[in-house]
């Protein structure tokens, strides 16, 4: 279901119903407008906090956040902050949720960062900004990252919904591999063995007849497998 919602917030940024004759840029500013007025409008009329159902309790109003961050609203807008407020009382439980949370959160933590490198003159430099709201974000962003560690399948580097323990699939992988990603960027610990586990569970699942590629990515010594078919640059060995 989470997949649907992020082509539906998708179509809300780029669709238009009657195109202008403008050129291609105004047309997509002008859908990506008429996107964010209908989003917002939704989320002023029921906004997740009141909703009688809370299906997809966290999923969804952080997939909505995300958009609107991502589409330059301020996340100081009543809107916004309501939902941030509303997802900073959720327990985690969900791995699509969870990724897509904290991937809004830090949407969220990069605007008020690029707003205080320009309100100094600075538009290039990177800037740690201090304020309640910013800690909050980060303390946030590591509870998410630390439940998405916990939640994989140890020693196997991927997710199911919830507990990777008897399934898992590549849909809820790649959304947690995402959200981690961005985890790590932010300096937040995502252990070296979850990333060996992942780089070496893709490995193994990857095409037997595929061609070879250079530099690629192989197994460690004491785990056989098909090798050199994953790109990657820098190191060639996984786990050493």
């Amino acid at each position: 279901m989470i997949t649907a919602l992020v082509s539906a917030a998708m179509a809300l940024t780029l669709s238009s119903a009657k195109a202008p004759k403008d050129d291609f840029e105004t047309r997509v500013d002008t859908a990506i407008e008429r996107g964010v007025r209908y989003l917002r409008g939704q989320m002023e009329r029921e906004p997740w906090s009141e909703h009688p159902a809370k299906k997809y309790v966290m999923g969804r109003p952080a997939i909505e956040v995300y958009a609107l961050i991502k589409s330059d609203i301020s996340v100081y807008d009543p809107v916004i902050l309501k939902e941030l407020n509303y997802l900073s009382k959720l327990q985690p439980r969900w791995t699509y949720g969870v990724s897509i949370y904290l991937m809004a959160l830090d949407a969220a933590l990069s605007q008020l960062e690029t707003d205080l490198a320009l309100a100094r003159g600075k538009p290039d430099q990177k800037m740690r900004v201090s304020s309640p709201l910013a800690s909050k974000l980060r303390k946030r962003m590591g509870e998410m990252a630390r439940w998405l560690i916990n939640m994989r399948r140890r020693g196997a580097g991927v997710w199911n919904y919830a507990n990777a323990a008897k399934r898992y699939d590549h849909s809820n992988t790649q959304f947690a591999i995402l959200a981690l990603g961005v985890a790590a960027k932010r300096r937040l610990r995502v252990p070296t063995e979850v990333w060996v586990e992942i780089a070496n569970h893709f490995i193994s699942v990857q095409a037997k007849n595929g061609p070879r590629v250079d530099p690629g990515l192989v197994f460690r010594r004491d785990i056989p497998s098909g090798r050199g078919k994953t790109a990657a640059a820098g190191r060639r060995r996984v786990g050493e």
